[in-house]
């Protein structure tokens, strides 16, 4: 095996949901859709919104959100 299929080999396999999936599960129709606009909010970084996660009794680490934000999470 070459590099580059070692690369393509290494991918994150889709599968079982990521933790962004699940907590977005758990929330009322209105906080999901404001978490879901600031996820797509490129100007709101990772850790404000894992800030304020936290205040809404949320606990998310940033890295976890700039993952799902990247798509090399294992959500479908």
């Amino acid at each position: 095996m070459d590099f580059l299929d070692e690369c393509r080999a290494e991918r994150v396999t889709k599968g079982s949901p990521c933790r962004v999936s699940m907590i977005r599960v758990g929330m009322d129709a209105d906080l999901r859709k404001q978490f879901e606009a600031a996820m797509a909010d490129e100007a709101i970084l990772a850790t404000t919104i894992s800030k304020v996660l936290l205040r809404h009794g949320i606990q998310i680490a940033a890295p976890i959100l700039r993952r799902h934000r990247r798509g090399e999470c294992h959500c479908e």
